[in-house]
């Protein structure tokens, strides 16, 4: 049996190896290759792989100058699929041409990616194996790409028009380009900067057999953007990849017209390195760290400072570090939007986003999503510090208040529409969707009743007033129509009433066609017909068959794993369901919404961030008002 490869310590700082791949008539022939020292200056000629490990064991294996070194399915196949016939290729492959055991070399070899990535002659994406599915949806892709290159063959012009505007497909089985963006390439971490640290027109996509431009995938994803194609994963697949290249192109061509289209998303207003970790939340990556490493090469491109890989430093650090630069590169802390999550490390300083943890999608509307329209907080100043330690974070901002009362949380877990769209498809029962938002009714009562043990509102306002906008995030919720005074004022009185089966039963006596010879039932009748109706029935029967529904459907789309509060001085406010009664409120130079801090031992630990209604706009932090120093740990 053939002896394990043992890599060559490097010698140079500035060089790589290269994966010389042996020749081979037939795709069954076992890979051969062997492994050489050369300087990236001047650069080698090589093609660099791009792939995804997938979590895959190496259980393949390359004979490399008599040696065997171990190799995953996928970096098998696309080396079986690229090897030539008759000459040899020369590549670059992370997991052959870096010595994987080394923690020194990995740290210099990731810090030289964008080198590595920059300089190959080409680089070859690929997706894994064929089929006709996504042999199909590589060529429509291709030809979507060319719109505008063959526009004297109108035949050519019409179907592919038809196909960006998504004619013909009624359902998602049906989406002729679906399958490509399924493959796991698109959504692992280190992908991302493989593909956009090289010049735009030396990246070819593989798929088994067929292959297209990189470029031409961009253009025909743009021109989905354009027409809202609303099949399939597209627009999640490749917008952070996108973006950077829009940056990228900003960087090397200024005065070059854009192709790219970089749509500002509608959920943050981050920038910088923020801006670049936040959309990888998705994004996939075996060892956490690469959460961050793996975007060293595309920080350092763009003139950023992030600090060097370093693979025997803790997840902790690494993360800490991370934020740290955030924090330096943007001047305020938003970077405090990312970091309530599910699962996040109780280890982590409470201010410093898990990475490792998906977090909330743009869905979720624990997601801050309209934070650019409030200023809670004043802005940073130019020569604020920010950070205390490794671990402390030394904000200004003042202590406002603290919570009182605190009501149960609303547990939904879905959009009420895709559970309507489910029941549609026969994949629900009403039944089924009536117990789950059944208890949602009993949540908002609770939390009603905690608005009625209040007489006024600080602001002057009415307390229903002050109700009524809190739960809608000051009524500028993403709804397409505002929710009418009077949705509120039904769904209010429903919510104070006692006595639902007694609302009940009026409004089937209203609903009821009178006639000269019918009776009409008395109220006890139809307090006693309305009995017979599950309790879930009740509830649901009595918020939408009315003019209360517009307000209650906003309402529960809105405040899903959040819950309602009241606070020392009076106000109310709806966060995340992290908060607890007597946490603090504060406002912070440097972000724009109140925040929910919890007293610790060395100052306080970040809970989340919050909407209270009549502090959002600077009332808690006049012009004459102090700052203190507010310590984060």
């Amino acid at each position: 049996m053939s002896q394990p490869y043992l890599h060559i310590p490097l010698k140079g700082s500035y060089s790589i190896r290269v994966l010389s791949l042996y020749p081979a008539p037939s795709h069954a022939v076992p890979l051969c290759c062997s492994l050489a020292e050369l300087p990236l200056e001047p650069a080698p000629g090589y093609l660099a792989l791009s792939y995804s490990w997938d979590a895959q064991s190496p259980s393949r294996l390359i004979d490399c100058g008599g040696s065997v070194l171990g190799i995953t399915p996928n970096c098998d196949s696309a080396l079986r699929q690229l090897r030539h016939e008759q000459e040899v290729r020369k590549f670059w492959v992370d997991s052959i041409c870096i010595d994987q055991t080394s923690h020194q070399e990995r740290n210099q070899q990731v810090a030289l990616m964008s080198e590595i990535y920059k300089r190959a002659e080409q680089v070859v994406v690929w997706l894994g194996e064929g089929d006709p599915r996504t042999e199909l949806a590589m060529q429509q892709l291709l030809e979507m790409g060319q719109v505008g290159i063959n526009s004297d063959d109108r035949t050519h012009m019409t179907s592919t028009l038809g196909a960006i505007f998504g004619l013909g497909v009624s359902d998602s089985s049906e989406d002729p380009i679906g399958p490509v963006f399924e493959r796991s390439w698109f959504y692992r971490m280190w992908t991302v900067q493989e593909v956009t640290l090289p010049l735009v027109e030396n990246v070819v996509v593989h798929c088994g057999s067929t292959s297209l431009p990189w470029l031409f995938l961009l253009l025909a994803v743009n021109y989905l953007k354009i027409t809202k194609y609303k099949w399939g994963r597209w627009d999640e697949a490749t917008y952070l990849q996108k973006h950077i290249s829009s940056l990228f192109m900003d960087n090397r061509h200024p005065t070059f017209p854009k192709f790219i289209l970089a749509e500002k998303s509608n959920v943050n207003l981050y920038k910088g390195v923020l801006h670049i970790l936040a959309a990888t939340r998705e994004k996939a990556a075996t060892e956490p760290k690469d959460k961050v490493f793996a975007l060293f090469g595309v920080i350092k491109e763009l003139g950023l400072d992030m600090p060097l890989p370093d693979y025997q430093k803790s997840q902790e650090q690494v993360y800490t570090e991370a934020a740290i630069a955030c924090i330096d590169n943007n001047k305020c802390l938003d970077i405090l939007f990312e970091v309530p999550s599910n699962h996040r490390c109780s280890r982590l300083p409470s201010w410093v986003p898990d990475w490792s943890d998906i977090g909330w999608k743009f869905s979720d509307p624990r997601k801050a999503v309209l934070r650019s329209s409030f200023q809670a907080g004043r802005p940073a100043s130019l020569h604020q510090k920010f950070v205390l330690d490794q671990r402390r974070l030394l904000v200004s901002g003042r202590l406002v208040d603290s919570i009182l009362d605190c009501g149960a949380p609303l547990e939904l877990d879905n959009e009420l529409n895709l559970d309507f769209l489910r029941i549609g498809h026969g994949k629900s029962t009403v039944r089924e969707f009536l117990r789950k938002i059944h208890p949602a009714f009993g949540v908002l009562r609770s939390w009603v009743s905690i608005s009625l043990r209040h007489e006024g509102y600080p602001t002057n306002e009415n307390v229903e007033v002050a109700l009524r906008r809190t739960l809608l995030d000051g009524e500028l919720a993403q709804n397409s129509l505002p929710i009418s005074e009077a949705a509120f004022d039904a769904w209010y009185k429903i919510m104070k009433d006692s006595d639902v089966l007694a609302t009940l039963a009026a409004k089937v006596q209203a609903a009821a066609s009178p006639s000269a010879t019918a009776s009409v039932a008395s109220d006890a009748d139809g307090k006693a017909q309305m009995e017979r109706f599950p309790a879930e029935w009740q509830s649901f029967l009595a918020l939408t068959t009315g003019p209360a529904s517009e307000y209650h459907f906003a309402v529960l789309n809105n405040v899903r794993k959040k819950c309602f509060f009241s606070t020392a001085n009076g106000y109310f406010g709806i966060a995340p369901a992290f908060v607890q009664k007597e946490d603090s409120i504060a406002v912070l130079a440097g972000l724009n919404v109140p925040v929910i801090l919890r007293k610790a031992d060395e100052g306080y630990r970040f809970v989340t961030y919050a909407y209270i209604h009549g502090i959002m706009f600077g009332e808690a932090w006049p012009g004459d008002a102090e700052a203190c120093e507010i310590i984060l740990i």
